[in-house]
């Protein structure tokens, strides 16, 4: 699991489509299709975000509370880094 500390980024290497609100992002055979949060959290990703700054920007976007947030964000952001989609600036 990923903590709530540093800076992620896309992967240079993928690549991302987004189709009705759905972001589809490629890497090599792997396709991952985001649903509208991981939509929204992907594309503050490109040039890079602190997870801190993910974390408020879900909140205030979305009706959740700020524990939820950062335990879903952590895990996209996990996910992601495990995929090798999202890389440490």
């Amino acid at each position: 699991m990923v903590t709530l500390a540093g800076s992620y980024r896309w992967n240079s290497e993928s690549s991302c489509r987004t189709l009705d609100g759905t972001a589809f992002v490629l890497l090599g055979n792997r396709m991952v299709s985001l649903n509208e949060v991981g939509t929204f959290l992907w594309e503050r990703l490109e040039r890079g975000a602190e997870l801190e700054q993910l974390v408020r920007a879900v909140v205030d976007a979305f009706e959740t509370t700020h524990a939820q947030a950062s335990a879903d964000t952590a895990a996209f952001v996990s996910r992601l880094v495990g995929e090798a989609m999202l890389v440490p600036c």
